[in-house]
């Protein structure tokens, strides 16, 4: 059983099986380390964790909260975490994965 996914397998809301179906991770705690090992798990190097619901609306319930990483774990299975739970925010996260370092840049002018 795979235990996360994301939308698209690049981006987007992540999605955590809780044994019985796939529903959304709260967004409340999860960062930059637990978009490491999301994006990690689907075997890319380099995540970016997006706040707030950020591909839209959801109607999934939420299977994960209060998730905390190092960074280090194989999988979000491994990185504390509560199954279900609530998601004080009510807001899902969600993650952008890339095989190589994303930088923005801006020109002024």
């Amino acid at each position: 059983m795979i235990s996360v996914k994301i939308q698209s397998n690049v981006y987007g809301a992540v999605l955590f099986h809780s044994g019985e179906e796939y529903g959304s991770v709260c967004a409340d705690g999860f960062d930059k380390n637990a978009a490491k090992v999301v994006c990690k798990e689907k075997s890319w190097n380099t995540a970016m964790s997006l706040c707030c619901s950020a591909f839209g609306p959801s109607n999934r319930a939420f299977t994960m909260s209060d998730v905390r990483c190092t960074g280090s774990e194989s999988s979000v299975r491994k990185c504390e975490h509560t199954v279900g739970g609530s998601c004080h925010s009510g807001q899902y996260a969600a993650v952008v994965c890339a095989s190589s370092e994303m930088g923005f840049t801006s020109k002024y002018v």
